[in-house]
């Protein structure tokens, strides 16, 4: 027996109750209640540029991601045939991707892949073979530009080892334990010709041939490999043929996409989608997932709190859901400038800026507010079981996620006014205060209220996503359960400095739990301040600001963060 999204969602209105008077409302949750459970997986397409490794590395750190999904370009790891014997690989994955070559930025997968392997013990690995080389292709010139084909290929035995040679050098080179990997096969099979990265003209009897071979390569390198299908967009009709026709024999999980205009048309195709497939009883996982409001074809900006706001709504509804996994297109906005992809116009659906500042005037880097809905989720919301969510009820969402001793409560005001809500904890609630975490600017609490006999007090304003930590649920904020706002902030306060080294100009970027006082100077290896960067009074939430290296000499300087209850220093080589 399953519950489709439409019988969920019914159940666990039942579990809400919601009393409207003069734009305030009541939300009653009961603990005891268990109505959903969180995704499994949950993390990004990747994107990386090896010049700002320390960057991304921590950001990926913030986002406490357990899944990278990166599309294999085939047209850039085997442009060409690499030798005649298929079963004796000499296909080099270690090579420097030029990202962007008038900026000297560059992708290489193996460091990436290592450092994430490094950083993320347990993190799962996610491959889809993308494109099809156009030596390769049945139909070449189809993707990007014509830099690749389409699937099917012309030649069985070496589309098999574009496989198994990907996923042993994964695991063997890059030292990823069989079981933490997993990939597909194929990408958006049913996807409109003159897309651009259109790369499969075949038709059921060709999906089914390619898994079969694909599932047999991915076997002599591990079984533990996991293999999925068929990342369809839009719908899941051509999916259902496929596991109808026997596909379901090659697969271990089930992947799809989903891109639409608007947060609910969003959320209503992915339910519709869900309902399509969740009687297969495999793994569902949404693969891509962009909104189109914000842009056009590649151009998608999601720097604003409406964008924020609208992926957080996406976010209720998948974890309302039961998906196995979430993976976010993507993890970075790019720009491709490079001699086997010259898109310099695809620069969008990332969650922070390119390093060019394309759709910021300028500001590298710059994190969007849709960053922080998905790295609250990802910290606050994927340990434990859903007790609690609603669907859009005065375009106000809630969503409870209730741990051994701790809950979170996401809400999502989508309205221009503000909302009072009344919670009312039952079911073993026994919690004396609740943070308060702004879900669009950070992962750390800026608040703290008293919890009595389980009910407290919120006024969530409008166009806003507030999240409420209660109990022992989060190491993120230094703040107990019984410790007041007033003490400070988080021991571990860090800051992130990057590039570093740098020639010209750093980004400082960190987070402050509270409002307070602060300074912010650059001082010399002797520890003389060179320069006060800021000093003054600040609001609680993420913060960043610039240092120009113009006027400082090449050699080691040291970037000092003072507030009220903590210092910390970082070392920053210059170099000219």
């Amino acid at each position: 027996m399953f519950l489709t999204g439409a019988s969920r969602l019914a159940a666990v209105s039942a579990l809400l109750i919601v009393s409207l008077c003069c734009q305030s409302q009541t939300v009653s949750v009961n603990l005891d209640n268990q109505v959903g459970t969180v995704p499994v997986h949950y993390g990004f397409e990747g994107t990386w540029i090896d010049q700002d490794s320390s960057m991304f590395l921590q950001r990926y750190r913030t986002s406490n991601l357990n899944i990278l999904r990166m599309q294999f370009p085939m047209f850039e790891f085997e442009p060409a045939n690499d030798n005649s014997n298929p079963e004796n690989s000499v296909i080099n994955f270690d090579f420097v991707s030029q990202a962007d070559v008038a900026y000297g930025k560059t992708t290489s997968f193996h460091r990436w892949f290592v450092a994430m392997r490094r950083q993320h013990p347990d993190l799962v690995f996610y491959l889809n073979i993308w494109d099809c080389a156009n030596w390769l292709a049945s139909t070449p010139n189809t993707f990007m530009l014509g830099a690749s084909g389409a699937w099917p290929p012309t030649n069985y035995a070496e589309y098999s080892e574009i496989v198994r040679a990907s996923l042993s050098w994964l695991v063997n080179d890059v030292g990823v334990p069989p079981s933490r990997v997993m990939f597909t096969f194929v990408n958006e099979p049913n996807s409109d010709p003159s897309f651009p990265t259109h790369a499969f003209e075949g038709d059921l009897n060709d999906l089914l041939a390619m898994a079969a071979a694909a599932r047999a390569a991915a076997d002599e390198v591990s079984p533990e490999i996991r293999m999925g299908g068929i990342e369809e967009v839009f719908q899941a009709n051509l999916t259902r043929q496929f596991l109808n026709a026997g596909g379901d024999q090659y697969v271990d999980f089930l992947a799809f996409h989903v891109y639409q205009i608007g947060a609910s048309a969003i959320n209503g195709m992915i339910t519709s989608i869900h309902d399509d497939l969740v009687g297969y009883n495999l793994p569902l996982y949404l693969s891509e997932m962009g909104d189109n409001d914000y842009g056009a074809g590649f151009l998608i900006n999601y720097d604003s709190e409406e964008a924020g706001i609208a992926l957080t709504r996406n976010l209720v509804r998948i974890w309302e859901l039961d998906l196995a996994g979430m993976v976010m297109f993507r993890f970075s906005n790019l720009y491709l400038n490079s001699p086997s992809l010259p898109l310099s116009g695809w620069t969008g659906y990332g969650l922070f800026e390119d390093w060019r500042g394309t759709n910021t005037n300028g500001e590298a880097y710059k994190l969007f507010p849709g960053f922080w809905a998905f790295a609250n989720f990802y910290n606050h919301f994927t340990n434990g079981v859903i007790v609690q969510s609603a669907e859009s009820i005065n375009r106000m969402e809630v969503l409870a996620v209730r741990g051994d001793s701790s809950l979170a409560i996401a809400a999502v005001n989508y309205s221009t006014s503000s909302r009072t809500l009344d919670f009312q904890l039952s079911g073993g609630a026994d919690f004396s205060r609740a943070r308060v975490v702004d879900g669009l600017s950070a992962i750390v609490p800026f608040d703290s209220l008293s919890v009595s006999g389980g009910n407290f007090t919120y006024s969530v304003p409008g166009n806003s996503v507030r999240i409420f930590l209660l109990g022992e649920g989060s190491s993120l904020t230094g703040l107990g359960d019984n410790d007041p706002v007033e003490s400070g902030l988080a021991v571990d306060f860090q800051f992130s400095l990057y590039p570093n080294p740098v020639n010209a100009t750093a980004t400082i970027e960190y987070a402050l739990q509270k409002a307070q006082k602060l300074s912010v100077v650059v001082m010399d290896i002797q520890g003389r301040v060179l320069e006060t960067l800021f000093r003054g009074n600040q609001d609680a939430g993420s913060h960043s600001m610039r240092l120009d290296g113009e006027g400082l000499a090449s050699g080691i300087y040291f970037v000092r963060i003072a507030g009220e209850s903590f210092a910390k220093t970082q070392k920053l080589v210059l170099i000219k």
